[in-house]
């Protein structure tokens, strides 16, 4: 900008083609397009009684509030009442992949609504570990960064962004197969 001249249309010109890559910059950062949320599951994955490995059903919601997703238990999924009704009325939207094991799948496009504050993920386990067969992410984090996860034998871990711990699930992750 050292050569523009602080008088008339050239000057305009010139901090117009200044400013416009910070324009570009900022609005790059602000996160609103779609994202890439993806899972990848062990190839030991929610065994059969007799231990052979099966897919598993993994459950994505966008939140208004982290309250009904805190409350659901499996059992209450188990019960055949609607999610709508379980997760009311904190509930915007509703997505699902399917991971076979060793298998990767994903939501290439996944727009994280502007009214969400929250996604969770809950893998629909046939005997899932006690405190993580489900995760909670700020939709913020997931705006900026997507979401990865995996899923093992009965449980998932978060890779990115951080999940945050919900009641009961211990800081460090600790989880029993049964």
């Amino acid at each position: 900008m050292r050569h523009c001249r602080a008088r008339g249309w050239l000057w305009t010109r010139c901090l117009g083609w200044g400013l416009l890559p910070m324009a570009l910059l900022v609005s790059g950062c602000a996160g609103d397009g779609p994202v890439r949320l993806s899972g990848d599951a062990a190839a030991i994955l929610n065994r059969d009684s007799r231990g052979k490995p099966l897919s598993v059903v993994v459950r994505v919601y966008q939140l208004k509030s982290d309250q009904a997703f805190k409350r659901l238990s499996m059992e209450a999924l188990a019960s055949g009442k609607p999610e709508k009704d379980l997760l009311s009325p904190d509930l915007l939207a509703l997505q699902e992949l399917t991971l076979l094991p060793g298998s990767k799948a994903e939501i290439a496009d996944f727009v994280v609504l502007p009214e969400s504050t929250y996604v969770g993920l809950v893998a629909l386990f046939r005997q899932p570990d006690r405190q993580f067969w489900r995760l909670l992410f700020d939709a913020d984090a997931v705006r900026s960064k997507g979401l990865q996860f995996h899923a093992e034998d009965c449980y998932l871990r978060a890779l990115k962004p951080a999940a945050r711990l919900m009641p009961g699930q211990p800081g460090s992750l600790q989880v029993e197969c049964r």
